[in-house]
């Protein structure tokens, strides 16, 4: 299984960041599930794309959770 979290959408195209290499590759759009955000992630086994809530859920959060504590290093 890979792992793949979509950086982001350009026309028809998905651009998939390969979360084992770090490479960005283009992917037709319609070849993906429907309804796509920036920063989903995906899994792809025997050439089957699908979302993965779960930890799609996971990154948001851990995202939110390094914003907020940045913006809590400015105060004095």
């Amino acid at each position: 299984m890979k792992l793949y979290v979509l950086d982001r959408i350009e026309g028809n195209v998905a651009l998939l960041e390969d979360q084992d290499t770090g490479r960005i590759i283009p992917f037709p759009l319609d070849q993906l599930p429907a309804s796509l955000r920036e920063g989903d992630c995906l899994t792809q086994e025997n050439g089957v794309f699908q979302l993965d809530s779960e930890r799609t859920r996971q990154r948001r959060e851990a995202a939110l959770q390094k914003l907020k504590k940045l913006k809590g290093r400015g105060r004095s």
